[in-house]
């Protein structure tokens, strides 16, 4: 044991010398690692600020000959009437004819003399201080030449040159007007006499569009051919006024503006809404004393703008057919384009019936008076669409609309509606909105007015007690909350469903054997469940039972015995035995006062 101990010691004697060796190592590498990167960094740090410094100067003149004595007399000539700056620091130039002073000329920093390229390759601490100073004394130098370019008063009359030489145009040189150059005078090699005050004043307005923006001006500068700016446009941060996508969110809805002024004639208030064809905006008509209207901005696509076309036609028939205004259906006032959207006007109203009841009767419901006024209106308004074979297909609280005193309603939203003759109404189990669905359509069977009739009557149940009559979650609970309230289901419909659902490719929510296919969830293991329900006859009273519930002290119980009779008619599973609008106006509860 003691062998075994000792040997253990010297084992971990010698991994720990060999940890702190490798340890010491990789420190040793990093640090040697690390002074070969900053000293790669400082290396590629002075190349590029010496490439910064001689990008774009033109060096040819650095292996150019000394000047003979030709061109010594020209630079002497042209030193005597530079400014002090130029004559300090004399450099070799191309041999050139005097310019004509005032005329526009771009200046170009100084070329590099040796003295310089010598401080851009040292390799010391103070180099590029050095840099810094010798690009800031340019830059002053540069600034004292613009500004001795353009003198207050009328320039001198030039010196005659002392040697004709040819005429050479700076390539640099800012191009004059049209203007400019028939004013001036053409130059001769003896005398460049000075353009006018005019011409030069255009001559530089000219060059500076040509240059487009001064660094070294404090005005605020234009850059023409520019476009207009996103606040300019009054548009979101990235937006292009050109393209239609800024009109548009990524679904086809209009994004609208508050203030918005709409073919300079519709200002917008605000957004009303947005539903699954449109987006409701509040605006004013300012061509009618700023009365208020709703404008409906259509998706943009194919199948919306096809769909508003099919409503603006039955909103025509519709405001055709009641000249006064009296059906409670909504009235259609114009139609427009707008940005590829198709607009609808109508009138405005304040709220809908569903704020309605959230306002005055949340959860308990309206008095049964109210109940009975809206209830005329409404069958008004099916009596009145259908004497025009139109089926609304989506009545429920949010599309009825009322007005400021709430003593009238207003059918609206035919964005869903069709004609009973169109030849497209093929069986559908997703018609209407899922509460207010009529069974027949639960069911995948053919379908008409009848079923606007049944969104009406739920929705009166809805106003009296203040809670959703058929609160299902899906189709399958749609049928069995219809059964809880109702009973069961006719045979012969049944038989009707499954041929339907068959042909549809769709499982039928009823066997064989007409049992019920109840669709739960397992609340242990939160799977899916099947299972076959018998469903057993209506019990009688039901649905007045509901009624009589939501009753209050106020409410007059022969009113409420005469709804819930009513409702039994209207909400009759069975399509062929459900009242007709005829019968519902004649309906004691309807006609009484």
């Amino acid at each position: 044991r003691d062998d075994r101990d000792r040997y253990r010691g010297y084992r971990d004697r010698e991994w720990d010398r060999d940890r702190r060796d490798r340890d010491e190592g990789r420190d040793f590498d990093n640090r040697g690692r690390n002074r070969g990167r900053s000293r790669d960094r400082e290396e590629k740090r002075g190349f590029s600020g010496m490439l910064k410094s001689f990008k774009g100067r033109d060096t040819s003149t650095r292996s150019a000959p000394p000047p003979g004595p030709a061109q010594e007399q020209s630079r002497n000539a042209r030193a005597a009437t530079t400014t002090p700056l130029a004559a300090e620091e004399p450099r070799p130039e191309p041999v050139t004819s005097a310019a004509p002073p005032g005329a526009p000329v771009e200046e170009e920093d100084e070329e590099p003399v040796a003295g310089d390229a010598l401080v851009m390759l040292m390799d010391d601490g103070d180099a590029e201080e050095k840099r810094i100073a010798e690009r800031k004394r340019r830059r002053e130098a540069l600034l004292a030449k613009h500004a001795q370019a353009t003198p207050a008063s009328p320039p001198a009359p030039p010196r005659a040159a002392p040697a004709p030489v040819a005429q050479v145009v700076p390539p640099a040189a800012a191009p004059r007007s049209v203007a400019a150059t028939a004013a001036a005078p053409p130059t001769t090699p003896s005398a460049a006499p000075a353009p006018a005050p005019a011409a030069a004043e255009e001559t530089k307005a000219s060059g500076a569009s040509d240059v487009g923006f001064d660094i070294f001006s404090s005005e605020p500068q234009q850059t023409p051919g520019k476009r207009a700016t996103v606040s300019q446009l009054d548009l979101d941060e990235g937006d292009d006024p050109n393209l239609q996508s800024n009109w548009d969110d990524g679904e086809g809805y209009y994004r609208t503006r508050i203030g918005e002024l709409i073919t300079g004639r519709y200002q917008v208030r605000g957004a009303l809404g947005k539903g699954i064809f449109s987006t409701v905006l509040s605006c004013m008509d300012l061509r009618a004393e700023n009365r208020p209207v709703a404008i409906k901005m259509i998706r943009n696509n194919d199948v919306m703008r096809k769909a508003a076309a099919k409503e603006m036609e039955i909103l025509q028939e519709i405001a055709s057919k009641d000249p006064e205004n009296k059906r409670h259906c909504i009235h259609l006032l114009t139609n427009f384009e707008h940005k590829s959207h198709t607009a609808l006007v109508f009138e405005s109203y304040a709220m809908n019936l569903r704020e309605t009841l959230k306002k005055f009767g949340k959860n308990v419901g309206i008095n049964i008076k109210s109940v009975r006024i809206y209830a005329r209106q409404l069958f008004i308004a099916l009596r009145h669409i259908a004497s025009l074979r139109v089926v609304h297909a989506d009545i429920k609280p949010d599309n009825i609309l009322v007005s400021e005193d709430f003593r009238t309603l207003k059918l609206c939203d035919f964005g869903s509606a069709f004609k009973e003759t169109d030849p497209d109404n093929d069986p559908t189990p997703y018609l209407v909105s899922r509460f207010y669905r009529a069974p027949e359509i639960t069911l995948g069977l053919e379908y008409d007015r009848r079923i606007d009739l049944w969104s009406v009557g739920v929705c009166l149940f809805e106003l009296f007690t203040g809670s959703v009559m058929f609160p299902g979650r899906d189709n399958n609970h749609m049928l069995q909350v219809f059964m809880d309230m109702k009973g069961r289901f006719p045979v012969r419909m049944l038989k009707r469903h499954i041929a339907s659902y068959e042909g549809m490719q769709r499982v039928p929510h009823f066997s064989d054997d007409f049992r019920f296919r109840q669709q739960t969830v397992d609340k242990v293991t939160g799977k899916g469940v099947v299972r076959f329900v018998d469903i057993p006859p209506q019990s009688s009273g039901t649905l007045k039972k509901a009624l009589m519930a939501s009753k209050a002290g106020a409410d007059d119980q022969k009113l409420v015995v005469d709804l819930a009779d009513l409702l039994e008619k209207v909400l009759n599973l069975d399509p062929d035995k459900r009242a007709t609008v005829r019968e519902a106006l004649e309906h004691p509860f309807v006609k009484s006062k």
